[in-house]
């Protein structure tokens, strides 16, 4: 059982890292300084330096939270869904809502370079939970009768393949700062989904 004392300490962590987030979207990382994100928080440094020793440490909080957060907002959202293919249409649709959104927000953050590393191990995580996720909307389209194309010890494999295929088109989204024509992904996921019929 959480304490009060415990609430407060998460609460403050919390407006630190929204603060964080602010900062690091204006100024980028390596512009950023620990008084500034303390100043952007409404706390003394001294708060801040209870919480996270260097900025870096912080910025990885702020990524494991976005990274979180997302993930709790495509399960809440699929767990609405009726059908496997309203799940899968659902968490491809999701996913690649938030990449742009991520593209867009943190465009200084990304440009970056010594910070791709972290941001790879951060994608290697997103990937891990997407993968599970997908293997288990597999699993059910197969359960139902949805998927009659695919069968149950193949779910994991198909989720893992999957996931590296979007990962490849949100690389390409990344390195040539294109959004790819919404018409022709629906077409994509069209024909994938007709492929697991």
């Amino acid at each position: 059982m959480r304490t009060v004392n415990t609430e407060k300490i998460d609460k403050a962590r919390e407006e630190i890292l929204i603060a964080a987030l602010g900062v690091f979207r204006k100024y980028g990382v390596a512009k950023s300084s620990m008084e500034d994100i303390a100043s952007a928080a409404g706390k003394g440094k001294s708060t801040l330096y209870y919480y996270f020793k260097t900025k870096e440490e912080v910025f990885r909080a702020v990524c494991e939270l976005e990274r979180i957060n997302a993930i709790n907002a495509i399960k809440k959202t699929l767990n609405n869904c009726k059908t496997a293919e309203e799940k899968l249409r659902t968490f491809f649709k999701m996913r690649d809502s938030i990449v742009r959104e991520k593209l867009k927000l943190y465009p200084v953050i990304f440009s970056e370079t010594n910070r791709l590393n972290f941001l790879e191990n951060i994608q290697s995580e997103n990937n891990s939970a997407a993968i599970e996720m997908l293997k288990e909307i597999f699993i059910e389209g197969v359960n139902n009768g949805e998927f009659k194309k695919i069968k149950k010890e193949d779910c994991e494999t198909l989720a893992v393949i999957t996931i590296s295929i979007l990962r490849g088109i949100g690389i390409n989204l990344f390195l040539k700062g294109k959004l790819a024509n919404c018409d022709r992904k629906e077409l994509l996921l069209d024909i994938f989904i007709r492929g697991l019929k």
